[in-house]
C-alpha cells in the first residue's frame, strides 16, 4: 500500500525506538572512518612534508602571501621530481581511505538490512507499535553487512561516478559559456555565471544524495544487483519525488536546527575554556559526545522513512 511521506516517517521513527542499537553502531562507523580518514592522510603528510604541510594549511586558513606562494611553487617543483614517492604515498592512503569507505558500506548494509527487516515485520500490522519492528541482533545485523556491503560499494560508486560526470559537464558547459562571451565578461555577467553555477551544482549534489537514500533502501528491500537497483531507484524517486523531497527537506531542517540549538553552547564553551587549547579539546569532544548521537539518530531514521516509503511502493 501507498504511504503518505508523514506516515513513513511515524513508521520510521517507530523502526528506531525499536532498534535503538542501530544508533551506536551508526556512531561507531563514524568515528571508525574518521580514524581511518586521518590515517590516510598520514603518508601524503609525510611524503610532501610536516612542516610543508603545516605551511599550507595555515596558508590556506589566513591567505596566500606573495612569499608564502612563490616557496609553495618550490616545493611543489620538488615534489614533481620526486614523483615516484608521491604516487606511493597516493596510492597508500588511497588504499587506506578505500578500506575506510568498505567500513562505511558494511555498516550502512547492516543498519539498512535491519530497518527493512523491522518494516517488513511491522508491515502486516494495522496499527504497529514499537515492538513489531523489532528485529535487532549482532548475528543479523553482520549477516545483513556481510551479504550487501560489496552490493551497496559498487552501487554507492556507481552514484558517485554519475554525480561527478554531472557536475563536470555543467562546469564544462560554464567554461564554454564564459568564452563564449568572448573578450572577457563584464563583473556583472561573471558573477551570475558564478552564482548560477553554485546553484546548479548545490541543487546536483542534492538530487544525488537524495538518490543514494532511495537506492540504499530500494536494495535492502529489494536484494537485487546494482545495476537493477540503479534503475529501480531512479524510478521510484521520480515517481514519488514530492514525498522523498518532503522527508529529505524535513532531515535538512533538523540538522540545521540540532547545530542552532547547539550553537550558543559552542560559543559558550569556547569563551569559557579561553586559550588553553587542552580545554578546547575537551570542550569540543564533549559537546561531540552530545551532537554525534543526535545526528546518528536523525540519520538513521530518515533511512527508516525510506525504507518505509520504498516498501509502500512494492
Amino acid at each position: 500500500m501507498r504511504r503518505s511521506a508523514i506516515d513513513a516517517l511515524q513508521r520510521g521513527l517507530l523502526n528506531l525506538r525499536a532498534n535503538p542499537m542501530l544508533i551506536l553502531l551508526q556512531v561507531a562507523q563514524g568515528v571508525v572512518v574518521a580514524i581511518f580518514g586521518i590515517a590516510g592522510a598520514v603518508p601524503l603528510v609525510l611524503a610532501i612534508g610536516v612542516g610543508a604541510a603545516r605551511e599550507i594549511w595555515f596558508a590556506g586558513q589566513q591567505g596566500w602571501s606573495p612569499g608564502q606562494a612563490a616557496e609553495l611553487e618550490r616545493m611543489f617543483e620538488r615534489l614533481l621530481e620526486q614523483w615516484p614517492m608521491l604516487l606511493a604515498a597516493l596510492a597508500a592512503g588511497g588504499a587506506v581511505w578505500t578500506v575506510a569507505f568498505l567500513v562505511y558500506c558494511w555498516v550502512q548494509a547492516g543498519v539498512m538490512g535491519r530497518l527493512a527487516a523491522g518494516e517488513d515485520r511491522a508491515t502486516g500490522s494495522p496499527q504497529p507499535a514499537v515492538a513489531d519492528f523489532k528485529v535487532y541482533s549482532w548475528p543479523a545485523f553482520s549477516g545483513d553487512a556481510s551479504a550487501r556491503v560489496w552490493k551497496f560499494f559498487w552501487l554507492i560508486n556507481l552514484l558517485l561516478v554519475v554525480a561527478t560526470f554531472v557536475l563536470f559537464l555543467i562546469i564544462l558547459a560554464a567554461s564554454l559559456l564564459m568564452t563564449v562571451m568572448g573578450g572577457g565578461p563584464s563583473l556583472p555577467a561573471a558573477i551570475a555565471v558564478g552564482c548560477s553555477l553554485l546553484v546548479i551544482s548545490f541543487v546536483v549534489v542534492f538530487f544525488f544524495f537524495t538518490w543514494i537514500g532511495v537506492a540504499k533502501a530500494e536494495m535492502a528491500i529489494a536484494d537485487g544487483g546494482v545495476l537493477e537497483s540503479f534503475g529501480r531507484s531512479l524510478a521510484l524517486l521520480g515517481r514519488r519525488f514530492g514525498g522523498v523531497l518532503l522527508l529529505m527537506l524535513l532531515f535538512v531542517v533538523a540538522s540545521v536546527g540540532l547545530g542552532i540549538v547547539l550553537m550558543p553552547v559552542s560559543l559558550a564553551l569556547d569563551f569559557a575554556m579561553g586559550d588553553s587549547f587542552s580545554r578546547q579539546i575537551a570542550a569540543d569532544l564533549a559537546l561531540a559526545l552530545i551532537q554525534t548521537p543526535i545526528n546518528a539518530a536523525l540519520t538513521i531514521t530518515l533511512s527508516a522513512a525510506l525504507v518505509a516509503l520504498v516498501r509502500g511502493e512494492r
